[in-house]
């Protein structure tokens, strides 16, 4: 019943925050005006590929309900699902790691600060990428300690490929991920290993002929260029990410230090499926900082990994 409750609660305060944007009750406004603008209604082409973007599977959950409805009610409904779904599978992995005490605590975290505020909306793809980097990471927590059945593999993979259609930033992720797992993971075995590789080449291979051949250097991810050294952007915008989500930075040092203890005095060089997703994170959040790329909704998929493992 208080899980209830609290699901109730979330609801109520996610709608009132989408309303304080788009005026939402009360006025009767088009999907279509609000979603896509005229631009990103064909799925698989709502990349802008001269910049470098390559985002076939954006809008995939809007586009299926657009084309049964027009109803902006029905979208709204969409993202509280989706985002009810989330903190369902985030208090699963709460459940796994045993700390459920916890689990009240990281939703007034996740729900208190503005990633989530600007990464809920209906034209992000953070809320999709919360949801779908959180069941992967519960997955791979529940097989950590077993042989993975097929399903299970088939799964991740399909995840994979479909994170990596939202966003481009999820390949920095799944390097390091792949990588880890190759070489410091213990549990899976050399094929399915062997399947992240060729995931990711795949992805690139795409991306090569989709979007890099297309670019503007002049306009890479939509950031113009400046005459300001490589260094100094990636020093002034790492600088933002921590002065704006200070909390997340002080998470990521406790969580650090206590790896680096680990890590170096165990005699046998593993690593745990938690280590390698927060390591991993780094990945994520390091494709914007190289691009010198800031927004506050782009750390949303990153408070639903790192509170559990703080």
């Amino acid at each position: 019943f208080s899980d209830f409750i609290l699901l109730i609660i979330t609801s109520v305060y996610f709608l009132f925050t989408l309303n304080s944007s788009m005026s939402l009750i009360g006025e009767n406004i088009s999907a279509e005006n609000i979603l896509f603008r005229g631009e990103f209604i064909t799925w698989l082409q709502s990349s802008v590929v001269s910049s470098g973007r390559f985002v076939p599977f954006s809008n995939t959950f809007n586009i299926l309900l657009f084309n049964i409805t027009d109803n902006l009610t029905y979208f709204v409904f969409l993202r509280v699902i989706i985002l009810l779904l989330n903190f369902y599978i985030l208090k699963k992995i709460f459940y796994h790691l045993k700390i459920s005490k916890y689990f009240l605590f990281a939703v007034i975290i996740i729900c208190y600060n503005h990633a989530f505020l600007n990464g809920q909306y209906i034209t992000s793809f953070e809320g999709d990428i919360s949801l779908l980097i959180s069941i992967l990471f519960y997955i791979d927590l529940k097989r950590s300690n077993r042989k993975a059945s097929i399903h299970e593999h088939f799964f991740t993979i399909f995840l994979m490929i479909f994170l990596l259609g939202l966003k481009e930033s999820l390949f920095g992720f799944f390097v390091i991920y792949t990588f880890l797992k190759i070489f410091f993971f213990k549990n899976d075995n050399l094929l399915i290993k062997f399947s992240y590789v060729l995931v990711l080449f795949i992805y690139l291979c795409f991306y090569y002929y989709f979007s890099f051949i297309n670019i503007d250097l002049n306009n890479i991810y939509g950031s113009q260029n400046n005459e300001a050294s490589k260094l100094f952007d990636i020093s002034k915008t790492s600088l933002n990410y921590i002065i704006s989500f200070p909390l997340l930075f002080f998470m990521s040092i406790i969580i650090f230090t206590h790896l680096m203890k680990n890590f170096f005095t165990r005699e046998v060089k593993f690593l745990s499926i938690e280590n390698i997703y927060f390591i991993s994170c780094f990945g994520y959040l390091g494709v914007y900082v190289f691009l010198n790329i800031f927004a506050f909704r782009y750390v949303a998929p990153l408070y639903f990994l790192l509170l559990p493992l703080f």
